[in-house]
């Protein structure tokens, strides 16, 4: 009969280690997750915040372009592109004339890899008798 309860005792406490190894394994999963997501919102956030500062910058500037290599953009292949720890942004710049003047617009996008943080557009008017 002590063999018995033995037995049984030792199959309780194995139920109970498979448990919480179980329990363990699913809480790392989760603590995983989150922490990615943490990461990927951080990431997103900075990314959205700079588009946004830059996008303000060039609504403001005489000349996008100029302030493009002013704030460490680089033009390679009609882009100009900016390297961030975490992702990178492109920009470009396109100009469309009209009879009274000319429209600058800048197109921003902040992206790692093919996953897109943000898209932004910045435009400029200018009439024709500015010319930058």
């Amino acid at each position: 009969m002590k063999n018995a309860n033995r037995n049984s005792l030792l199959m309780e406490i194995a139920i109970v280690v498979l448990f919480f190894a179980l329990a363990s394994g699913t809480l790392l999963k989760l603590f995983t997750q989150n922490f990615e997501n943490n990461r990927l919102s951080r990431t997103r956030t900075q990314a959205v915040i700079e588009v946004q500062d830059l996008s303000e910058a060039l609504k403001a500037s005489f000349d996008m372009q100029k302030t493009l290599k002013e704030n460490g953009f680089s033009y390679e292949d009609g882009e100009w592109t900016l390297e961030m720890p975490d992702f990178r942004i492109i920009a470009s710049v396109e100009k469309e004339e009209r009879q009274a003047g000319f429209i600058e617009t800048a197109s921003l996008t902040a992206k790692d890899g093919d996953f897109v943080y943000v898209n932004c557009t910045a435009s400029q008017y200018f009439p024709s008798e500015v010319q930058p």
